[in-house]
């Protein structure tokens, strides 16, 4: 497997090129995000769209503007959202920067090809409910003060 120096890639990378690859990878995973992640609609092209499923997936957030700049060959991810981004899109590393031919089985990491664990059968709808049946809960409370 190639070596890929993460922490001076800005220098070896064709951002086009990555960001072109990225948009594919994106398009080609865009079924199977959809389905772990339990949205109705995921645009590869959209910054928004990319946003969102990074913060469902990942538990934390990138701007818009983070992810258009992906999108826009402006800039490249730090190393570690670069991992991120292979494992969101079942993609190697490698692949999307264009150090590797164009093999879909390909992967950097082996966590790559595996769904991110916080979407394994129904844990992000477990969440979700638990924090509207506390939120529910407080208001109950502030409720019944109220009253008192």
């Amino acid at each position: 497997m190639p070596s890929l120096k993460l922490s001076a890639m800005s220098a070896y990378i064709n951002k086009a090129r990555f960001a072109a690859r990225l948009v594919r990878a994106l398009e080609d995973a865009a079924p199977d995000i959809k389905r772990r992640l339990r949205i109705a609609s995921f645009d590869p092209r959209k910054p928004a769209d990319l946003a969102r499923a990074w913060s469902l997936c990942f538990d934390e957030t990138i701007s818009d503007t983070t992810a258009e700049n992906w999108l826009g060959a402006r800039y490249l991810p730090n190393p570690a959202n670069m991992r991120r981004l292979a494992q969101l899109t079942g993609k190697s590393v490698e692949w999307l920067v264009g150090q590797s031919a164009d093999r879909e089985e390909q992967h950097a990491y082996p966590e790559a090809a595996q769904v991110p664990a916080p979407y394994e059968a129904g844990t992000f709808a477990d969440r979700e409910r638990q924090r509207k049946a506390a939120v529910k809960e407080l208001l109950i409370r502030a409720l019944r003060e109220l009253g008192d």
